[in-house]
């Protein structure tokens, strides 16, 4: 694929959106959106991408921090700089109503 900065960025945010699955969808997204993209080329780029993702680097001594929500199937991953006690201690505290 040869795309612009601004089109990979959105190939990416899509790939990610779908969680890496759903390419015909994806496709048909991006050919709405004026790129000529075939199912072939995104697939070995989603791979590539899924492994560049898989390999961030996380500060030693981070925290990663996965968030489900239950309702809808979305996870938010991020990392912090403070223990897993101090996570739990924090959510495990009951709301002021």
């Amino acid at each position: 694929m040869y795309l612009t900065q601004e089109q990979q960025q959105a190939v990416d945010a899509l790939l990610r959106q779908y969680k890496f699955c759903r390419y015909d969808e994806i496709v048909t997204q991006l050919r709405e959106a004026g790129m000529t993209v075939s199912r072939s080329s995104l697939h070995r780029y989603a791979v590539e991408l899924k492994k560049n993702d898989a390999r961030r680097i996380v500060s030693p001594g981070a925290t990663i921090v996965v968030l489900i929500d239950c309702l809808t199937g979305e996870t938010k991953t991020t990392s912090v700089s403070i223990s897993s006690e101090q996570i739990l201690a924090a959510i495990q505290q009951p709301i002021a109503s």
